[in-house]
């Protein structure tokens, strides 16, 4: 596998940081060898979690709080950053190449490109907006190419293809995408699937999150009535309990141009080597099936998560109107996107 990254999935997106935001703070980045002196240099006081690899991350605070350098919404490591935080909002997905992608749940990303790839218009070219993180992606598969990173993905890529072919369960890629590319409408759900109660409550640390501008950092999850929404603080802890809203049944009607930006999303999704990886992941895990069918219930299963939160989130407003708006499918596809690319893969995401 040579180590040139796809840059494919970047095309078209324009990118403007939001200050205040501080929503890609709330992880615990990984530090390359070579990057951990600076950090020390900066702050000798700098909580780093060692790894077995020899890399190591940087702690957050605890209860869901932000990572350590996080200072009053601002990095205070900026000048220093791992190569793992200027790559944000880009991502980097390792199986038989490095494809990168978008994180769609930046609120600082448009996503009017969707809309493009849904009516299957010329995205143009890679934007300068986001020169500097291409930048730091090339960085990080560096690094990735020298401690063997990408070696072992292109190993794990083959293993994998063998074993579902024994299995007669492997497609490629190419023809997953091939034959659901046609069938994006009809896996825009008519009925949303109901919630299942959760079965323990999770740590505020795994919730997925979006970035509001009236709240701040927006943690939800799962709740015996329905889904629970929660604001976290930089310092840890939640700052307010924003409520439970009992989930929606019914599909809410779509204007065309919100119909069209979902559809472009759900095309989006499909194009990441992300997304059928996590699909041989769920083949290897037991579940029957090809690829193209473990996709397509993963794609109508996002869509449905898309619309019921874009419709939650109306509703912490108060808002009760009729069908969704553009505006309300971007809330849904933010609140919904960094939580599909945490999922596991067969994979590796850099």
């Amino acid at each position: 596998m040579g180590s040139l990254p796809d840059f494919e999935l970047v095309a078209g997106f324009r990118y403007r940081c939001q200050p205040g935001c501080g929503l890609c703070c709330y992880t615990t980045p990984a530090v390359a060898p070579g990057e951990r002196a600076r950090l020390i240099q900066l702050d000798p006081e700098v909580p780093l979690l060692e790894t077995s690899d020899g890399w190591a991350q940087i702690a957050s605070r605890p209860e869901g709080g932000a990572c350590y350098f996080l200072r009053e919404e601002r990095c205070s490591c900026h000048a220093v950053r791992p190569a793992t935080c200027g790559e944000f909002p880009l991502t980097a997905h390792v199986g038989h190449r490095v494809q990168v992608s978008v994180v769609l749940t930046c609120p600082g990303v448009d996503l009017s490109t969707l809309a493009r790839r849904g009516e299957g218009t010329p995205l143009g070219p890679l934007s300068s907006d986001l020169h500097s993180e291409v930048e730091y992606v090339d960085l990080e598969v560096k690094h990735a190419e020298t401690t063997g990173q990408l070696r072992w993905a292109s190993q794990r890529h083959r293993s994998v293809e063998r074993r579902l072919r024994r299995e007669g369960s492997w497609q490629s890629e190419e023809e997953v995408r091939a034959r659901l590319r046609p069938r994006l409408d009809e896996l825009i759900p008519t009925a949303l699937p109901e919630e299942p109660p959760p079965d323990e409550e999770e740590e505020l640390e795994s919730l997925p999150l979006f970035y509001d501008p009236a709240f701040g950092r927006v943690a939800w999850c799962p709740h015996t009535g329905g889904v629970e929404f929660l604001s976290l603080r930089e310092t840890g802890g939640v700052g307010k309990h924003l409520g439970v809203l009992a989930p929606p049944t019914r599909s809410p009607g779509l204007d065309r141009p919100s119909r069209t930006l979902l559809r472009g999303y759900l095309g989006y999704v499909l194009e990441r080597d992300a997304t059928i990886s996590a699909a041989y992941q769920q083949l290897l895990d037991g579940e029957p099936g090809l690829p193209e069918q473990v996709v397509a219930e993963d794609l109508r299963m996002i869509a449905g998560q898309v619309l019921g939160l874009a419709l939650l989130r109306r509703a912490l407003t108060s808002d009760r109107r009729g069908e969704l708006a553009v505006h309300d499918v971007e809330n849904g596809i933010r609140a919904t996107d960094m939580d599909i690319l945490d999922r596991p893969t067969a994979g590796l995401r850099l």
